[in-house]
């Protein structure tokens, strides 16, 4: 296959964006999350950057492929990553900027959901644009715990 570099760019710029632009928006929230009680599995707030940023690259790569595959499940594919970038966006604002930790559970638990189905529908198209999702997924796991128990540990 040869590579795409203008799509692949933007295919990776794409959560990028999102994700710079979430981070902006709830950059002074991270203050109050440091201050919650959390679980023991819980990271530093610092953390999630770092992850993020491998993590959106790596969803970049995936839809990328998928984009440019000439499946006939291609545009279903693309429209369930779509949401699962609008989810990833909203999420994190209800969270923290909002500190609706309910609302954000039921979020994250949609989000894993459209995860799932998206790594289940990506594999199907291309083994390797499913396989690179999986740390996401695991991630999207993480994530519903630590929020569930964060609403659990401050009622």
């Amino acid at each position: 296959m040869q590579i795409k570099w203008k799509p692949l760019a933007c295919s990776i710029t794409i959560p990028l964006a999102f994700g710079l632009l979430v981070g902006w928006l709830t950059k002074d929230s991270m203050d109050i999350y440091e201050q919650l009680n959390k679980p023991a599995m819980a990271l530093p707030g610092y953390a999630f950057s770092a992850v993020w940023l491998i993590l959106f690259v790596l969803m970049g790569i995936s839809s990328y492929i998928i984009y440019v595959s000439t499946s006939p499940e291609r545009e279903k594919a693309m429209r369930l990553y779509e949401i699962n970038l609008l989810l990833v966006f909203i999420w994190p604002i209800i969270f923290f900027l909002f500190q609706s930790y309910f609302v954000a559970f039921v979020i994250a638990i949609i989000l894993w959901g459209v995860a799932f189905t998206m790594v289940s529908m990506f594999t199907q198209i291309s083994k390797f644009a499913g396989w690179i999702l999986l740390p996401y997924f695991i991630w999207v796991t993480y994530a519903a715990y630590l929020n569930l128990q964060i609403l659990m540990l401050n009622k």
